[in-house]
């Protein structure tokens, strides 16, 4: 079955279709509210091309206080690009009408999307066809503002969730960077290949995996699947990651044993600055207790180790009693920390913790194989978060 982001081919296609601004603007809203479960509030849609660099933002259904706090905001600065077009709100167009505007944008290609938060914020990145990058920010905390200019070098005081996404975004999509340090961290599996499978980097839980000969291995400095089937899968991926520029993400599973596999996420490394056949291969195991180091979480919310070792337990799903009895104190000093981590965190429950903590790969050790048979066996917060995706099979 052929690999593809639903979320790309139903969600963003009012953007494309509707004639109307206003309407296209709240259908894609609509959906996004549908499909996560969230209220959302504001859409903001930013293309940065080395040449014409735009920032569309648009709001539905906030308060007026917000509204006209965000209409004044004379001093803010984009994180990601300082130069920008603003468009108001009753200017209006469509992603069909600014593309003719620009041709050279050609079709936005959508490259992956990171979903952090379940209700603050969601983040998308996509490409131009010559290169442009785009970023696409729904928010549905009405009372949240946007970039402050005092924030222009820092996005330490954004919301929790927003700021890891603009890092990850930052960071991954820098042609400099090579594999992203905020990845250096992540019990995700990362390759960085050619188009013809020649490995150029890997992080190190990529380069654990190679050594290990677990499910694939290095063959004269090219990436070889243990499983054929899985092999001719990769290969036909990356022949058609760039032969069919409309599908610019594939999902494929690699076969480990007969009874586990990894799945992976394979897009092209498309930015002006980079050659056209490399490419990004992420890995991500169902099979195993995937607990990241403290650091990750010390790195993006400034907590203590402490507390990072704290919210990893608390976002697999233990109680505050059962931490406190395990590490032998109290439970009113396990609730203070926990208060503290919240805080920092900027989030209200354990469920949104849980929340969290999955979408940073941070998992309970699981024994289910994630497949339609017994999708429906996983408890709720997990289902939340399986990718919204087909698989190759």
């Amino acid at each position: 079955m052929e690999g593809y982001d639903v979320f790309f081919s139903s969600a963003l296609q009012p953007l494309y279709k509707e004639s109307s601004t206003r309407n296209s603007v709240q259908s894609v809203l609509n959906n996004i509210n549908a499909m996560f479960g969230v209220s959302s509030s504001s859409l903001s849609l930013h293309i940065n091309s080395h040449q014409n660099p735009v920032n569309f933002t648009y709001h539905t259904g906030v308060d007026e206080n917000f509204a006209t706090y965000y209409h004044n905001k004379q001093n803010n600065i984009d994180p990601i690009a300082n130069s920008s077009t603003e468009y108001a709100i009753d200017n209006g167009f469509t992603m069909a009408e600014l593309c003719n505007k620009y041709p050279n944008w050609g079709e936005a290609y959508k490259s992956s999307f990171l979903s952090f938060g379940y209700k603050d914020a969601l983040l998308v990145n996509f490409y131009t066809q010559c290169g442009g990058r785009g970023v696409l920010v729904l928010r549905s905390d009405i009372h949240r503002g946007e970039f402050k200019a005092i924030e222009a070098h820092s996005i330490s005081q954004l919301s929790p969730y927003l700021r890891m996404a603009l890092q990850s975004h930052l960071q991954l999509y820098n042609p400099v960077s090579g594999i992203p340090e905020i990845c250096s961290h992540s019990a995700m599996a990362i390759f960085h290949i050619t188009r013809s499978g020649r490995l150029l980097q890997a992080n190190a839980e990529g380069y654990k995996i190679l050594n290990s000969a677990d499910g694939m291995s290095l063959n004269n400095g090219h990436l070889r699947l243990i499983d054929s089937i899985s092999q001719f899968h990769l290969k036909e991926a990356l022949f058609d990651i760039y032969r069919q520029p409309q599908s610019k993400t594939k999902i494929i599973k690699i076969q480990r044993t007969q009874e586990t596999f990894f799945v992976v996420r394979i897009f092209p490394l498309n930015q002006k600055d980079s050659r056209d056949n490399e490419i990004m291969l992420m890995l991500s195991d169902p099979f195993r207790a995937i607990h990241s180091e403290p650091a990750l979480l010390c790195e993006l919310f400034d907590l203590t180790h402490r507390e990072a070792d704290i919210a990893i337990l608390l976002g697999n799903g233990d109680k505050p009693a059962d931490i406190a009895i395990r590490d032998g104190v109290s439970i009113n000093t396990v609730k203070s920390q926990r208060n503290s981590i919240y805080e920092k965190m900027g989030i209200r429950s354990q469920m949104q913790l849980i929340r969290l903590i999955h979408s940073l790969g941070i998992l309970a050790e699981t024994k289910l194989q994630v497949t339609d048979d017994n999708l429906g066996l996983l408890p709720p917060a997990r289902r939340l978060f399986l990718p919204q995706i087909k698989i190759r099979h």
